[in-house]
């Protein structure tokens, strides 16, 4: 069972979920695991940066 909670609250997210995925243009960018990931890591993914902790599937 999955949930899909859409919130532009980062630390909302990062408190909440177990996996942040990141959209950009429609497609996702980023599967951002919360337990090693920032808000940082999180913006830089939605910016088109680097992203720590990203897992390309």
């Amino acid at each position: 069972m999955g949930i899909l909670l859409a919130s532009s609250e980062l630390p909302e997210l990062l408190g909440v979920c177990d996996r942040v995925v990141v959209l950009r243009r429609g497609r996702a960018v980023a599967d951002l695991a919360t337990g090693g990931c920032t808000a940082e890591d999180v913006l830089a993914a939605a910016m088109g940066g680097p992203a720590a902790g990203r897992d390309d599937r």
